[in-house]
Order: C-alpha cells, then structure tokens, then sequence
C-alpha cells in the first residue's frame, strides 16, 4: 500500500472533460495510460514526483512506447524525455498537475498537496490521542 492509503481510483475519469482532452489528443489511450501511471506514483510516493534528474525523467519515459508509422508499418517506439514532458506540460495546461511545481521539476496532481495535508493532519491528531492516552496511563 502507498504513502496515501485514503486515496481510491475515480472509477468514471475517462468522463472527465480533461480526461477526454487528454484522449482526444493522445489518440489510442496512451495519454490515458501515461497519466494514470503518473497518478499512481504520485500518491504512492507522497505528493509529487521528483523529475529533476533528467536520467529518471528519461527512465520514467521509456516505459511508455508511442506507435509511429515508418514506411507505411506501424510500430512502437519509447517516449522520449522530451515527450514525457510535453506531456505533462500539456496536464498543466488543462489543469490536471500544477504548473508552479512543474516548472521546478516535480510533478504533483491538482488536490493532491491538500489531501496530503489532510492526511498529515490526521496522522497528527491520531498521534496526539496516543500521546494522551500514555500521559494518562502513567499518571492514574
């Protein structure tokens, strides 16, 4: 299980109108794909993705392959870096990642850095009772 336990696939996304923004640019479901793989390592991690490195960026693109036509066959290549960030540059600009982290390097979904202060407030909170809960126990 990841970093964010509370976090459960939205079952209907491919309804969403950026999801079809995604689909009808990325023909064949790969945007969808590329998208949903980021997704889940970005709550599986914590928050965001760290894509400074342009090694891991590099790492992270070539688990994709895009279809190419070459001589008139159709074929796969890897996605490129760059193509990996063209892609997420365009989720920026339809408003599925942020764009300010983004521009830093890291990718982050739009909700997640206030769902992951939820949690975190929760934790706490959750820590505090135990805290109590011990304090009180060696007191009486």
């Amino acid at each position: 299980m990841g970093f964010m336990p509370w976090y459960k696939r939205y079952t209907d996304m491919h309804r969403d109108p950026k999801i079809e923004t995604i689909l009808a640019r990325y023909r064949g479901g790969l945007g969808s794909w590329i998208y949903d793989v980021l997704l889940d390592k970005i709550y599986d991690t914590g928050a965001a993705i760290d894509l400074r490195n342009a090694d891991i960026t590099a790492t992270t693109a070539s688990k994709f392959e895009k279809p190419v036509v070459r001589d008139g066959v159709l074929a796969y290549e890897p996605l490129t870096a760059e193509d990996l960030s063209e892609f997420i540059t365009f989720c920026c600009t339809i408003g599925l990642f942020e764009a300010d982290e983004w521009a830093q390097g890291f990718v982050m979904s739009n909700g997640s850095r206030s769902q992951l202060g939820t949690y975190q407030s929760k934790l706490e909170a959750q820590r505090k009772r135990q805290e109590k809960k011990r304090s009180e126990k060696m007191d009486g």
